[in-house]
């Protein structure tokens, strides 16, 4: 998961597509962007999202965008690029977003995972270790 803060257009994107780059592992299989804190997002910041779903799509991972504000969603669905990529992977909250992830993600991995650290985690199945015998 990465939030992010402040406005998303054209001279913040380079350095926004930079710290995303440094911050996601190459072999993660999903990604959530927090956009809570965007206040204004351009045409280059919607480009910049869209890429990093095709992008991730290249790879394996899947993302997914939550939290857009009112105003900032209201301006965007506006942009013509808007009805391609972005808006089939948007969710109105990070509860949303992490539930959609957890539906699509491996069970089993599940089963050997101690963090259980989502609410939804506790639906999943859980490895019992077997007594040691001395």
């Amino acid at each position: 998961m990465i939030r992010i803060d402040g406005s998303l257009y054209f001279g913040s994107v380079d350095y926004v597509q930079k710290e995303m780059a440094r911050l996601v592992r190459e072999d993660s299989k999903h990604l959530i962007i927090i956009a809570k804190g965007i206040n204004f997002m351009d045409i280059s910041g919607v480009h910049l999202l869209e890429a990093e779903i095709l992008n991730g799509k290249k790879v394996g991972r899947e993302v997914r965008v939550c939290s857009l504000k009112g105003t900032v969603l209201d301006e965007i669905q506006s942009m013509t690029s808007f009805q391609s990529v972005l808006k089939y992977h948007l969710s109105k909250n990070s509860k949303e977003a992490i539930a959609g992830m957890l539906m699509e993600i491996d069970k089993e991995q599940c089963r050997h995972c101690p963090a259980r650290i989502f609410n939804e985690c506790t639906n999943f199945p859980v490895h019992h270790r077997s007594p040691k015998l001395l």
